[in-house]
């Protein structure tokens, strides 16, 4: 949801740490797995929800159109349950 109230913008991933109170550690490992018990195949990224943008030598994320018309998606849904 960080990335989705940044759309289109891109964030660093010290941003979306220190804004949402998760750690580093966490965030780059659900942006990119890690190997181990959180898989490269089950990151956002190699998910296609977030995509990687490089930019002056740092290494930058956006939401991924797909990852914007997943939220959208389970917004509308709710909406619907709560009527």
């Amino acid at each position: 949801m960080y990335l989705y109230s940044k759309y289109p913008k891109v964030s660093h991933p010290e941003e979306v740490s220190r804004d949402t109170g998760i750690d580093l550690k966490n965030v780059l490992w659900g942006l990119r797995g890690n190997g181990g018990w959180f898989k490269e195949s089950d990151a956002l990224l190699k998910q296609g929800v977030v995509e990687q943008v490089e930019h002056g030598g740092s290494t930058y994320y956006r939401l991924a159109e797909r990852g914007k018309s997943m939220i959208e998606s389970m917004h509308k849904s709710q909406a619907r349950i709560k009527r």
